[in-house]
């Protein structure tokens, strides 16, 4: 079994207030910026930037980029009051030149750490936060992702099959619940019992809020799995 540690986001305090006004986000200028679209999760748009480049393998099984290797940017607020946080997949080279840019840029670094271990070749991720226009934070994100080798253009759509393998089946009958599944991986996202708030507001489980688990087949009968858990600390 693959195992990602506990994920902990600590949210900066000294960012201005946000609100996330009613008119909500015009979702085509961050496509314009970032050079590709996302989905639309109620108040949150979040954009994907899988590391298909990468060949990542723990104990001889190849980690697939929906797996362990996915780079995400969730954006909420306005056009001209907005907030994004994600989370990239980095080489261990390529996270000082992109922190370094995120940093000119006004973004906060929230944690630079480990998800994996014991994986050839080494990856690490950064979690990231930023508020203000939507445009210039997405055009300050892709400067950024730019100073790695994210591929940066726009993803063509890979062929799904018309079912789902019977690994998906039986997991989903054993979790009591429906997962998504695509490009080989069955994930799912599960909402905390209580809201994460800053500032006031409240932070929308499709911002990277929720529990996260992933799988994927892996020799015979058994899978692998990740998963990310949002913890609260009491004061």
């Amino acid at each position: 079994m693959i195992v990602r540690a506990c994920l902990g986001i600590a949210l900066a305090s000294a960012l201005p207030p946000f609100t996330a006004a009613a008119q909500g986000l015009d979702t085509a200028k961050i496509d314009s910026q970032l050079g590709r679209s996302g989905q639309k999760s109620g108040d949150v748009y979040k954009v994907g930037f899988p590391r298909t480049d990468l060949h990542v393998s723990i104990h001889g099984l190849a980690v697939k980029p929906g797996l362990a290797l996915g780079s995400w940017a969730a954006f909420l607020g306005t056009d001209e009051n907005a907030m994004v946080m994600g989370d990239l997949v980095l080489l261990e080279s390529e996270i000082t030149p992109v922190l370094d840019k995120l940093r000119g840029a006004g973004f906060e670094i929230t944690a630079v750490h480990n998800h994996l271990a014991e994986e050839m070749r080494h990856v690490m991720y950064l979690h990231y936060m930023g508020h203000g226009t939507a445009s210039q934070l997405a055009g300050s994100l892709r400067a950024a992702l730019a100073m790695s080798k994210t591929p940066l253009e726009k993803p063509v759509a890979a062929e799904e099959p018309p079912t789902a393998p019977g690994w998906v089946d039986a997991l989903e009958k054993k979790l009591g619940r429906k997962g998504t599944f695509k490009s080989g991986v069955l994930a799912y996202a599960l909402p905390r019992a209580g809201q994460v708030t800053m500032n006031g507001t409240t932070i929308p489980p499709a911002a990277g809020v929720a529990q996260a688990v992933n799988f994927q087949a892996a020799d015979g009968e058994n899978v692998a799995t990740t998963g990310i858990s949002c913890l609260s600390r009491r004061r």
